[in-house]
């Protein structure tokens, strides 16, 4: 057996989604799209995983460093997001990933604030700040938990629009609760 058949780990699934982004943005694009209701000339521009943003960005020059009196500053720049995606009309996608497990309520209210932390910075990268749910179909999350994402995606819809992928994200969809 193979590791990539045994493996459980989000991070695995979320670097084989950008890889396939890399071969395929525009399918994907469309499907991220039609799940936030954006303008269908809006464009991913640029996208990464395990994107430590406060701290790379910082480091950049990108966005200002979070104040030294900032009681989670060191949690937030720790703090990496699975999949992130940068659109033509000024706004960000965060991404947060589950195969196996359901969204934890306290990762989410991180999310949240790491959100809200990009909209209001100062250096104004972002206008908007879109999080989505990605997850196994066979996960239902309650509605309060699905009203924190502005959307949610599951893996057997990447398993459709990336079929040399189909493998890997069915794999991803098929483990939840496992």
């Amino acid at each position: 057996m193979k590791l990539e058949q045994i493996t459980r780990t989000e991070m695995f699934f979320t670097s084989h989604l950008y890889f396939a982004c890399k071969e395929n943005i525009q399918d994907f694009q469309k499907l991220l799209l039609q799940k936030l209701n954006l303008d269908k000339n809006t464009k991913i521009i640029d996208y990464g995983f395990e994107v430590c943003f406060f701290r790379d960005f910082a480091k950049a020059g990108l966005i200002q460093r979070l104040p030294k009196q900032a009681s989670n500053r060191k949690s937030l720049e720790k703090q990496t997001f699975d999949n992130v995606y940068e659109l033509s009309n000024g706004s960000i996608v965060l991404v947060e990933a589950k195969a196996q497990g359901k969204f934890s309520l306290n990762q989410i209210i991180s999310i949240q604030k790491a959100a809200q932390l990009i909209e209001n910075n100062k250096s104004r990268l972002y206008n908007k700040v879109y999080i989505i749910g990605l997850c196994s179909s066979k996960y239902s999350p309650k509605e309060n938990t699905k009203s924190y994402f502005n959307a949610l995606l599951n893996w057997s819809e990447l398993s459709n629009i990336f079929p040399f992928y189909k493998e890997v994200f069915d794999r991803a969809n098929e483990i939840y609760n496992d």
